[in-house]
């Protein structure tokens, strides 16, 4: 169970690098869709789009990895995994609070009116808000998606005797119907 906790801890650790990497304007993708915004709404919007697309690829291969890894150990590990993977939720959603505050001080600046140079600072601190929420809800959101993968399973045996029980009656009202024809024939 250690390792399936591990395999999660890794996964939701890529998957914050990467959430990072596609979220942080100290990276280039951010900087190539600011840089869009000189041309017009249109290619802004393009290259935005096409850095959405790209930011899911490596989240998704971390997470079928360790589906699969977590699945070779036992089929219950995927749960563990999932539980590793948010055993480190605690730390994101409070530094996911930070986003909040270095917003409304960028909106207290701009309201006193107080120096460009205090504007920039502020602007760098309302980048590292978003940032981290953003790591904050793909942890949430990997977690969710290794839980639901397991819960599935669950669902689709919950549903097995539904099935099975639909099938009989259907089959039992066919014969009393051709019963019932059969008598009044």
């Amino acid at each position: 169970n250690c390792s399936c906790v591990c395999v999660g801890l890794w996964a939701g650790l890529i998957i914050g690098f990467v959430t990072e990497y596609y979220t942080s304007n100290a990276y280039s993708p951010v900087q190539d869709v600011a840089d869009s915004c000189r041309t017009g709404a249109a290619i802004n919007v393009i290259f935005g789009l096409a850095l959405g697309y790209q930011s899911v690829i490596i989240p998704i291969f971390a997470i079928a990895v360790s589906i699969f890894v977590s699945f070779s150990f036992s089929a219950m590990c995927i749960v563990v995994a999932a539980l590793g993977m948010l055993s480190t939720i605690a730390t994101g959603l409070a530094i996911d609070a930070y986003g909040p505050i270095s917003d409304n001080d960028g909106g207290i600046v701009e309201m006193a009116g107080m120096s460009h140079r205090i504007h920039e600072r502020t602007d760098a601190l309302d980048a590292a808000g978003n940032t981290t929420a953003a790591i904050g809800k793909d942890f949430a959101i990997g977690s969710a998606a290794l839980v639901s993968l397991a819960l599935f399973g669950l669902l689709i045996g919950a549903m097995l005797p539904y099935w099975f029980s639909a099938m009989t009656l259907k089959s039992v009202g066919s014969a009393a119907l051709k019963m019932v024809e059969e008598v009044r024939r």
